[in-house]
């Protein structure tokens, strides 16, 4: 038998939720937002633990898509996010870094991992982050309406791209020569 039981009010479009390792839950708002979640009492902290005000919201299915934290986050406090952003209309993957007691992020830290080259379509972002095995950061990208262009290894739309944590290209990628 299941129930449904609300727990938290007040998200503007929750996109997707993850946890930190103290146990406090992160909620992502596709607006930009993401809050910080206490399970204990189900809480949400005032201060939001990031606001992107460059965020694309053309028809609504722009915005903020995912999060990753980095493999070696206790340490160095990286996450990853995957959002469209408003000017220029590009979908991008950005590194930022949390504060040193978890409460939020470093004004200034992002670090830019991906952007599109070409404006974004309405619909078809794609966006889920995710670390392999090997370390390396997946990100998956939509066709943005044209189903064609994840047929052609000249475009980056409707394909899994896999990074150094860094930002850099892994020389073991297909096609990392451009052949």
């Amino acid at each position: 038998v299941f129930q449904n039981e609300i727990l938290v009010t007040g998200l503007d479009l929750p996109t997707a939720i993850k946890f930190l390792p103290n146990g406090d839950m992160l909620a992502l708002e596709l607006g930009g937002t993401i809050r910080r979640i206490h399970p204990a009492n189900w809480s949400v902290d005032p201060a939001p633990f990031l606001v992107l005000t460059n965020i694309g919201t053309l028809a609504g299915q722009q915005g903020l898509m995912d999060l990753v934290f980095d493999p070696g986050f206790a340490s160095n406090h990286y996450y990853y996010v995957f959002y469209t952003l408003g000017s220029p209309n590009r979908d991008r993957v950005s590194r930022f870094t949390a504060t040193a007691d978890l409460t939020g992020t470093v004004p200034g830290s992002e670090f830019l991992i991906y952007q599109d080259p070409q404006n974004a379509n309405v619909e078809h972002h794609g966006g889920a982050l995710n670390f392999g095995n090997d370390g390396k950061l997946y990100v998956t990208t939509g066709e943005h309406f044209n189903a064609g262009d994840a047929q052609l290894l000249t475009s980056p739309r409707g394909k899994i791209l896999r990074f150094n944590p860094d930002g850099t290209i892994p020389t073991d990628n297909p096609f990392y020569d451009g052949a």
